[in-house]
Order: structure tokens, then sequence, then C-alpha cells
């Protein structure tokens, strides 16, 4: 397991592992690169030549101020189990966010609930034409990245999209609509304001949709993002007693 001590140790060990450049690892890249090392845990497990073969990081997100995130990603299934049982001492419960075929794996450790299976969509940035829609504005979040909104004549917010992570080359997308005006494709507007920042910025947008929301998948292909093939899981766990 991890031998050294620090995270900037750590983060140049698995700097080397992980391909920043490639969308399929850009949520993990993110979590273990560059999630605020305050709210950061690192583990990391080795094969017998000494070369990484998994790592799990341990964040505290404002999904949840007290659960911690424990995003994950291994070589293998034995190194799957590993990192598992290295957080096993604390038996903290948390959210779990690793590719789809670990839910077998995580079931053997932990009490599952709210299981969901998301989608990843990269924007097809080539060919991407932004929606112009004089109703959307600009505004700021409070960690300072971009928003863009749609308000009603009484200042209400009634959509809006904002980014959930950004790493120096991918950013993830969210958007919120109020069930009120849901219909009128004000979700595809402000994501494509806030994507077209993004894109003059040279960071690529990624968009998860739930892999049977189809009001999602919808949006995301309405915008001009396009499958990329990785299904992620996601699930609140709490440790087996057995453990």
């Amino acid at each position: 397991m991890s031998t050294l001590s620090t995270i900037s140790e750590l983060r140049q060990t698995l700097q080397r592992w992980l391909d920043t450049s490639d969308v399929e690892q850009a949520i993990f890249a993110y979590y273990m690169l560059y999630h605020p090392a305050s709210r950061t845990r690192l583990y990391v497990t080795y094969d017998q030549s000494g070369e990484v073969a998994g790592a799990l990081a341990e964040c505290l997100t404002g999904y949840d101020l007290f659960r911690p995130l424990y995003v994950m990603l291994a070589e293998n299934e034995p190194a799957l189990r590993q990192l598992i049982q290295e957080i096993a001492p604390q038996r903290r419960p948390g959210y779990l966010l690793g590719p789809i075929h670990y839910l077998q794996v995580w079931r053997d450790y932990f009490i599952l609930s709210g299981e969901e299976v998301f989608r990843l969509y990269v924007l097809d940035v080539a060919n991407f034409q932004p929606i112009i829609n004089i109703l959307v504005t600009r505004a700021q979040s409070p960690d300072g990245q971009p928003r863009y909104e749609i308000r009603s004549p009484k200042d209400e917010v009634l959509a809006f999209a904002s980014v959930n992570w950004r790493s120096p080359r991918f950013a993830e997308v969210a958007v919120h609509v109020e069930p009120a005006v849901q219909g009128r494709h004000w979700g595809e507007s402000v994501v494509s304001a806030l994507c077209a920042e993004l894109v003059r910025d040279g960071v690529t947008p990624l968009y998860l949709a739930g892999a049977v929301n189809q009001a999602s998948i919808a949006l995301a292909e309405r915008v001009g993002f396009q499958d990329s093939g990785r299904r992620l899981a996601f699930a609140g766990a709490e440790w087996r007693p057995t453990l």
C-alpha cells in the first residue's frame, strides 16, 4: 500500500499512472490529483514490480459535508479489494464512485443505497454551436467558477448550469431546471452558455447523465455532447457489520 507520507508525493506518483488527457479517466484524475489537498486523503496500492495498481481518493465535497466520497480506480479486482480493505478500519460511511463493474465488489463490503449508473458524455468541441438565449445571464458560484442562469421577473432562479469540478483539461457541468419551467429548453440554454465559456478557456466540458434518464440524455445530446461509452456507478455506502 501507500509508503509515501505526503499527499504531494502520492500525487506525483499518480500523475505518472493516470492519463490526464483521457476523457474516461478525467473524473478520477480530478479527485486524485486536483481536489483540494486539505479535503483529500489518498490510498495507493502497488503490484509486485512496484508499479501502481490502483488508487482511492477519500474526499470531502459539497455534496455532503460530513460523509466522504470514495473515488476509486484499480487495474484489477485484487487491487480494488486491497484499496477497500485499507479504508475498512475507520468504517466511515460515505459515497462510492467508480466504474460500473465495481458494484459487485462493493456489495461484498458495503450495504448500498441510492445506486445510480451514469453515462459519461463529452462535448464535441469541434462541432459545438452555442445556443443563443437572451434570457441567460452570467453569475459566479461561491468557489469562483462561472455559473449561467435564467431568472424570473421576481429575480428567482428558474434554471442554472454550474461547474461540479474543474481540472486543467476538463470540467463537469451540472444543470438544474425548476419543474414549473421544464419543457422550455432553458436547461440547454444555460448549459450551452457555460460550455461556451469553458471551451474558450481551453477546457473540455463533461456531463454525467443518468443511464435511464431520457430527459438528461436528450439535453446533453441537443447541446452537442457525445456518449464516451464510460459508465460510472455511484452509491451511498454503509459498512457491512460482518467486517
